[in-house]
């Protein structure tokens, strides 16, 4: 398959037992007009900051989520280096 610079999708197949060859041709019937786009870039920078700050936000929470699930790894690797009291502490820590 390939897609060309205006979004149409060409798509062909041969099959291999009889060697017979097909292709189609997809386009879009529809399409954005000029106002449509503009309103939808329009809508995307009126949301960008607060999309930044989601962003940030998730990507801050999905670090977090790896630090503690490391920590969790390590201790688990490591348990045979401390006393029970140790252990607790450091899961009451984390």
């Amino acid at each position: 398959f390939d897609i060309d610079a205006n979004g149409i999708v060409h798509v062909s197949a041969r099959d291999k037992g009889t060697g017979k060859e097909n292709d189609i041709r997809i386009k879009s019937s529809g399409g954005l007009s000029d106002a449509e786009i503009q309103k939808i870039l329009k809508e995307a920078e009126e949301h960008a900051e607060t999309d930044k700050r989601k962003k940030s936000l998730i990507e801050t929470k999905n670090r977090g989520e790896s630090v503690i699930d490391e920590c969790h790894k390590n201790m688990k690797d490591h348990k045979q280096y401390m006393d029970a009291d140790g252990e607790q502490k450091l899961k009451e820590a984390i």
